[in-house]
């Protein structure tokens, strides 16, 4: 202290006085609450009368024991004795590293706070953080000081700890009594409760706080739809009750200035859908959460807002936090000048169309049926519009479909629309009908729609693709990719001559093939006994030749499609025309070697003929 000042800390109160009263005259503010000793009631609070203390030997600890002796009966016993003994007594002090081993005071500690997250951690780091308190520990209105090295003052700074309040701690509950008058305190109950509080008032007083924690079997009034739960929320079964003293709040009124309270949650309090990770759709969503307050003269239950008087601002924050060893999602928190019961409401997370079918967007033609469907994951109502055209609706599904038929050539739109009280999500379709679908590539190669030819195309689409689900793929994939292949055809005449020689006549003559049910299933069947002749004639060569042939015109009718298109549209249309005709065209081109190839065949014997005049005429021509 200094010999030149009584008042060495300049904190108001005489060096002298300091020491009578137990509170430290080299620093102004004892117990580090902010208010200097002078001004703070807990300066003349009386010193507790007993204290058990346990420690592990040290210089600083005998003389650290000997100045708190000053002040109050300090019982010295050993780390064995105090729980076996002592566990019931109201105010223990240990002192000793938590790091220390086994039989002392400092392991004592280091148990009571394994559990307590980064706290065990910074105090066996740095002596900044050497103090560590807890209350209700091995009885209800236990206080425990741990201090891991004691400085110079610091038996006055847990004189202050010990006097300032007296907490009782039981199941999901915490009483604190106050013994002296203030205008601000604050309770941090989150390792009992999940929750803390910082409370200022307009006068002094000499407060009691209760603070209460509820799930939905405990709650003396549970949050409902029917008792004032938002339509579109759900209740989380998270209660937090606050009770002060009739001289800070009562029926009459209140001289609380503000109050700013947190309450913790967990993963397990969002949790919906049972596999614990509070991330799915059903789940919570923490984002959503707001506190109630049960309005005890209505019998009902308000969501608070800044709408109320006495509500200054409320929100969440949704910061993952590990306090006492225990994972916290975030925390709900409120300002306000009222404290009563709260209770914690949320939405679940909004429904989502997870797939539909088919792709947007859709093309057909006037006549045609068309379904539509939607997935979505959780269960909903699903609505069905078509040009905003109110139709059906499934009640309660997880998945919908709905058939329309192309009446109206035109664009329309199409849309399912999923709703719960969670929010909603809409899947809408462009559904483009025709008359009649344009042959985009055959009108452009002939330069009109009304070509006969033309006809037989879409006579062959209507009777023979539209039949199976693979002519109906290539149907589709020719609507989608051919008009940027029909657009370079109008612009160049060599490539329109092309397609009608090479893609669009055998098109048609093999439509008409088709068409003519008669002589293609003759032609087939020649094909196919013109094989088996082969084979039993055991002439395989033919055979492999004629194979040859069909695979090399399919190979030529698809890249005479891709010297038409623009590589990323043709390549779809291609595999589907080329998987579609590959079974007709192989039949077909076996019995044309055939024909060609057999000794005994027209075909073949008309060629030699030509073969021999042709060699004539040039020898003569030599001559």
């Amino acid at each position: 202290m200094n010999p030149l000042c009584n008042d060495t800390d300049s904190d108001g109160l005489a060096d002298l006085r300091e020491l009578e009263l137990g509170t430290n005259p080299l620093f102004w503010d004892t117990d580090n609450d902010g208010v200097n000793d002078l001004e703070d009631t807990d300066s003349y609070t009386t010193n507790v009368e007993r204290v058990i203390l346990a420690y592990d030997p040290d210089e600083d600890t005998y003389e650290f024991v000997d100045k708190l002796a000053r002040y109050t009966n300090v019982s010295v016993v050993s780390p064995d004795e105090v729980k076996s003994n002592y566990s019931d007594a109201q105010y223990i002090v240990l002192v000793g590293r938590p790091d220390a081993g086994n039989e002392t005071a400092g392991n004592i500690t280091h148990d009571l706070l394994k559990y307590s997250g980064e706290l065990l951690t910074q105090m066996q780091e740095s002596d900044y953080y050497r103090f560590a308190v807890g209350y209700g520990i091995w009885n209800s209105t236990q206080t425990i000081v741990m201090l891991s090295h004691p400085y110079h003052s610091d038996h006055w700074r847990v004189l202050n700890i010990l006097k300032s309040t007296k907490v009782t701690v039981l199941p999901d509950s915490v009483y604190v009594e106050y013994p002296s008058p203030r205008d601000f305190f604050r309770v941090e109950a989150i390792k009992e409760i999940d929750s803390f509080i910082w409370v200022d008032l307009e006068e002094m007083v000499t407060p009691t706080v209760e603070m209460n924690r509820y799930n939905a079997s405990t709650t003396p009034f549970a949050l409902s739809h029917d008792s004032g739960l938002v339509d579109d929320e759900e209740a989380v079964g998270r209660y937090f009750e606050i009770n002060v003293s009739e001289n800070v709040q009562n029926e009459t009124g209140d001289i609380i200035n503000w109050a700013w309270s947190r309450m913790y949650y967990t993963a397990s309090d969002l949790e919906r859908t049972g596999d614990g990770d509070a991330k799915d759709t059903g789940d919570i969503n923490e984002s959503t959460l707001r506190w109630y307050y049960f309005n005890e003269s209505a019998g009902r239950w308000t969501k608070l807002s800044a709408d109320l008087e006495w509500v200054f601002e409320t929100g969440v924050d949704t910061t993952d936090e590990e306090l006492y060893g225990k994972g916290y999602k975030g925390f709900v928190w409120a300002n306000v000048s009222h404290l009563c019961l709260f209770g914690l409401g949320g939405k679940t997370a909004a429904p989502k169309i997870t797939s539909f079918d088919p792709p947007s967007p859709v093309n057909d033609i006037v006549g045609n049926w068309r379904s539509f469907n939607v997935t979505v994951d959780q269960k909903v109502n699903v609505s069905w519009y078509l040009n905003d055209s109110f139709l059906f609706t499934y009640e309660k599904v997880t998945e919908a479909n709905y058939w329309l038929l192309a009446e109206v050539a035109g664009e329309h739109n199409v849309s399912a629309i999923a709703t719960n009280a969670n929010g909603t999500d809409i899947q809408t379709w462009v559904w483009t009908v025709e008359t009649e679908s344009p042959c985009y590539i055959a009108t452009a190669t002939y330069g009109t729609p009304l070509d006969e030819n033309i006809n037989v195309l879409r006579d062959f689409r209507d009777a023979v693709l539209m039949t199976n689900p693979i002519g109906e793929a290539f149907v589709y994939s020719y609507y989608a990719t051919s008009p940027p292949i029909a657009d370079a055809l109008r612009e160049n005449d060599g490539l329109r001559a092309a397609s009608r020689v090479t893609l669009i006549t055998p098109l048609v003559y093999f439509s008409r093939f088709m068409l003519n049910g008669f002589w293609f299933v003759l032609l087939m069947l020649l094909g196919l006994a013109a094989a088996a002749v082969l084979l039993l004639r055991e002439e395989k060569k033919k055979f492999l030749k004629s194979l040859s042939v069909g695979a090399g015109a399919v190979l030529v009718f698809i890249a005479a499609i891709f010297s038409l298109g623009f590589l990323g549209y043709a390549i779809p249309l291609c595999a589907v025309v080329g998987a579609y005709l590959l079974p007709f065209v192989i039949p077909l081109s076996v019995a044309f070697t055939l024909c060609t190839h057999y000794k005994n065949s027209w075909f073949h014997k008309q060629t030699t003929r030509f073969h021999k005049r042709d060699t004539r005429l040039k020898k003569k021509i030599r001559e």
